[in-house]
């Protein structure tokens, strides 16, 4: 599959020297690592077409799809858009089809049957195809696919790549005439055309402009920044300038690549034969020496020297010899390089220097012609005299010196425990600095060209230090540097200061100095750097070289690194944990206030290590970030919800535009206006009713008191009528006329008593039993007198009672006495009687006036025999009365009148109850 498929493809290299690359295979979720084709769409994903299947990648997982899913082949050679949005797939079986918001579709009557060489779409979404010797142009018009143009051209190759279908159809008519030739390119203007061995170049109208011979045909051209470049089946390239067609170099393949793509960001995307996909943030960003842990870099003759850590040396980007010991240091000195190595020794142009007497060496340098070295805890100063170094100490204390740099008569050798200077002129150190900035220990130093007394600290640990000899200042993490744990730096140009850190390369670009005003730009593996981990760094030549422990890098040091926009997407939406469509707007039900979140950045370099800012307007306008790719709100409340949300780089930059998406959740029932309102005026209605229910029983309570009183004033009436009144002073008098004096004052006196009780009783609604049975046994002992012992009384209390306790309305019983004496034992031939009796009840008391008298049925005919119609008015207003106190009293009263008889229906007598109970 693969030897045929190479036929129809190209290659390029992966050079010795090369950008960083990023490799995707089937470990990381490809389907496969048989790739032919990198397309972008629209949104910014990645799609990959393989031997099986096609593949979204969206920088944190590749999302595969097959012909289950409805692709129209697993074998996937070239994707193409139209204008539409919809991504057209060229595939192995002569099939086509394509994807569109969301699902994929085959065409079923474009079926060629056989292998498709080539196909285009113009911005009208006219097809090309590239069949075997033919040309097919087709136009889709609803469902039907129409050919409107169809030729055979006999030498048709499938590398060409039609990058202006008009000039392609065009330039073909004119190809068709030459004998032998392979067209391997075109270009508005241009035609690139294989023949006998001389690849040759035509203008528009076949007008030989240049050649060149060519072992063979390439199998692949490219052309990009005026560099023509060839790539051959032997896997070399070869790069020439265009249109001169100047050989400018040629490098060997390491593997096949079958296609590539330069993304929105910037970013390039290279698919392969057999090895994956492979994607580079940076291509300006070169890596040589792969793997190799570089540790310093100089210069010599305008050439970048460098050493790793297994005393390799390089010099123009090219290992030159193998050393003994590892190299710690390199400097160039009038036209000679001096190398410090780990052995403690200085070599010159390759020969070590004789200098006795100065033990391991740390560091060294140069200063008119003299060499100033430091051991662990000495400095030295050497001249050559001819034949050897003298040595002269002018340093001898307990701290090691690690580098060292000199300026203006002032010696800067940073040690483990900070600065310490030496003045030329006076022979004198400085060492006890009152900043303790300049107590932490020292990695590297650079001097200030234009203010000698000015100097940059590499520190390891309070980031870089900006001294002279009154302030000091620092630029940390807090300040912006990638890490305040620094290995080395250079000072480019005053101005611009280069800081090799162990979380990448930074770029300090001065603006001022005191106070220092700046920016800072950082390097890391995400811009193209091989490791963030950085040893050393230099500018040479407008080109800035990285030690890495991966690798030496090199890029130009104008590089402008690409704005990454940052696109990010609401990817998903749940609604109580139910997926649902994405939609710029939801009305939601008070019940639907759990919403989940899924969203997603696109940022290729980060590899999807990305953080996220939102807020959602409506709960809380305050701006949150997190890691995940999804968030959960529950229990919002009803409202109106914005939400917002933006990806952020490793960098600091932020997406140029938000993803976002509103949504209102209604209110429940009870919390809507017109429910509101419509209970208001319920509530209102029902306080308006219970006032008026309210005020109409205070009313109804007034009246019926009104008539209470009106009853007992009628009661107390009734009991004092004139009659009885007449009758009780008739019988004092005749007890006076019958010479009875003691029995008139005694009767008097009861009857006073009477009268007295009567209206002390009438001023309380309820009174205590004790006193109302007083009452009632006075008025029948004067009524017993009055009538001469008609009838005998007696009153009987049942011992459970407490009469004192028990409380009864004031004269209720007395009307049914007095009608139990008229005329129910008055008109009785015999002597009569009347029994009160108080008996419990399990709710209250029961009260019994029972007589022997003629009963009511016998009294109502002597009433009709007499002509008196009139009822008991004593009776009548005791039944009011209980009427009016059942109402707004807490006792309920009830009276039962009930007739005595005996088996022969005749009468014997009336016997009344009254129930007193507690409600």
């Amino acid at each position: 599959m693969r030897a045929f498929l190479f036929l129809f493809f190209w290659a390029t290299v992966i050079f010795a020297q090369k950008p960083v690359l990023t490799n995707y295979t089937v470990d990381d979720g490809l389907p496969s690592n048989e790739t032919y084709a990198i397309y972008e769409d629209q949104e910014g994903f990645i799609w990959i077409g393989t031997d099986r299947g096609v593949s979204r990648f969206n920088g944190y997982e590749f999302e595969n799809f097959t012909t289950a899913d409805g692709l129209p082949d697993n074998t996937i050679f070239q994707m193409l858009p139209d204008s539409k949005g919809r991504i057209w797939f060229r595939t192995f079986n002569g099939k086509m089809g394509f994807y569109f918001e969301g699902s994929f579709t085959t065409i079923p009557s474009l079926n060629f049957g056989g292998y498709v060489f080539n196909m285009a779409i113009d911005t009208s979404d006219r097809f090309y195809v590239v069949l075997d010797k033919r040309l097919l142009s087709f136009e889709f018009k609803s469902e039907n696919w129409d050919t409107i143009h169809s030729k055979t051209y006999p030498r048709l190759s499938h590398k060409v790549i039609p990058e202006n279908i008009e000039f392609w159809e065009n330039s073909l008519e004119h190809f068709g005439e030459m004998t032998g030739a392979s067209l391997l390119k075109m270009e508005p203007g241009y035609h690139i055309i294989f023949m006998s061995s001389i690849l040759s170049l035509y203008d528009r109208h076949f007008e030989h402009l240049a050649h060149l011979e060519a072992p063979k045909m390439p199998v692949y051209t490219s052309l990009k920044d005026s560099v023509l470049s060839f790539y051959f089946q032997d896997k070399t390239i070869r790069r020439y300038s265009f249109p001169r067609l100047k050989q400018l170099g040629e490098d060997r393949m390491e593997f096949v690549l079958t296609s590539e793509w330069i993304d929105k960001q910037g970013n390039r995307w290279f698919s392969s034969l057999d090895q994956g996909i492979f994607f580079t943030p940076n291509p300006n960003c070169l890596v040589y020496h792969k793997g190799v842990n570089i540790d310093c870099i100089g210069s010599y003759q305008d050439d970048i020297v460098y050493a790793d850590f297994e005393a390799n040396l390089y010099q123009d980007l090219k290992k030159t010899s193998n050393t003994s010991t590892r190299i710690r240091d390199i400097r160039a000195y009038n036209g000679d390089l001096y190398r410090l190595h780990t052995d403690s020794r200085i070599y010159k142009n390759g020969i070590a220097l004789e200098i006795e007497g100065i033990g391991p060496t740390q560091a060294f340098c140069f200063y008119k012609q003299q060499l100033w070295v430091a051991n662990n805890r000495s400095l030295f100063r050497a001249s050559f005299t001819g034949k050897k170094w003298e040595l002269d100490t002018v340093y001898d204390k307990k701290y090691r010196v690690e580098n060292l740099a000199i300026n203006d008569q002032t010696v800067w050798m940073g040690t483990t425990n900070g600065l310490i200077t030496f003045d030329m002129e006076s022979e004198t150190f400085t060492y006890d600095h009152s900043n303790e900035l300049l107590h932490t220990r020292i990695t590297d130093i650079a001097i200030h060209s234009g203010q000698p007394g000015t100097i940059f600290l590499a520190t390891r640990g309070a980031g870089v230090l900006i001294g002279d000899s009154e302030k000091v200042y620092q630029i940390s993490t807090g300040q912006g540097l990638s890490n305040k744990l620094t290995n080395a730096i250079f000072n480019e140009s005053d101005s611009i200061l280069w800081v090799a850190t162990n979380s990448g390369l930074d770029k300090i670009s001065m603006h001022s100095l005191n106070p220092p005003d700046y920016t800072i730009d950082h390097f890391t593996v995400t811009e193209g750097l091989s490791s963030n981990n950085i040893n050393d760094v230099y500018v040479l030549n407008n080109t800035v070289y990285v030690a890495t422990n991966k690798g030496l890098n090199r890029f130009p040091k104008n590089m402008t690194l690409p704005v990454n926009p940052l696109p990010v997407f609401i990817t998903g939406i749940q609604i109580n944990s139910r997926d649902t469509m994405v939609n710029p707007y939801y009305e939601l039900t008070s019940t639907q206030n759990n919403i989940g979140i899924d969203f997603l950045g696109l940022s290729y370099p980060d590899a999807g290590n990305l953080t996220y800012q939102y807020r959602l307007y409506g709960k809380d306008n305050s701006w949150y970030q997190q890691a995940g790719t999804s968030l959960q709100f529950l229990s919002l409340p009803p409202d109106t919800y914005t939400f917002e949300i933006r990806a952020v780089n490793h960098l600091g930059h932020e997406s140029a535009r938000l993803a976002t998406f509103s949504f209102r959740i209604k209110p429940p029932l009870y919390q809507t206006w017109w429910f509101i309102l419509g209970s208001a005026i319920m509530i209102i209605t029902l306080i308006y009713g219970i006032v008026l229910y309210r005020l109409k029983t205070v009313r109804s309570i007034e009246f019926n008191k009104r008539r209470l009183v009106e009853m007992e004033l009628k009661a107390l009436r009734s009991q004092m009528n004139p009659h009885f009144t007449f009758n009780t002073l008739n019988s004092i008098q005749s007890f006076i006329n019958q010479r009875s004096p003691e029995t008139a004052v005694d009767y008097m006196a009861k009857f006073a008593e009477l009268i007295r009780s009567i209206l002390e009783n009438s001023a309380e609604e309820f009174i205590e039993l004790n006193r109302e049975l007083k009452t009632l046994e006075r008025y029948l002992e004067l009524e017993s007198l009055r009538f001469e012992n008609k009838f005998e009384y007696e009153i009987r209390v049942d011992e459970s009672i407490d009469a004192s306790c028990e409380k009864v309305p004031s004269m209720i019983l007395q009307p049914y006495i007095e009608n139990a004496i008229w005329p129910g034992l008055l008109n009785k031939p015999d002597k009569g009687k009347i029994t009160v009796k108080i008996e419990p009840h399990p709710k209250g008391l029961v009260c019994i006036v029972e007589d022997n008298g003629i009963g009511r049925k016998k009294a109502m005919a002597i009433k009709e025999q007499n002509g008196s119609r009139r009822k008991s008015f004593g009776l009548l207003i005791s039944q009011e009365r209980l009427e009016i106190l059942n109402r707004f009293s807490s006792k309920t009263m009830r009276v039962t009148i009930t007739d005595l008889i005996n088996e022969n229906d005749q009468a014997l007598g009336t016997r009344v109850e009254l129930l007193v109970l507690q409600q």
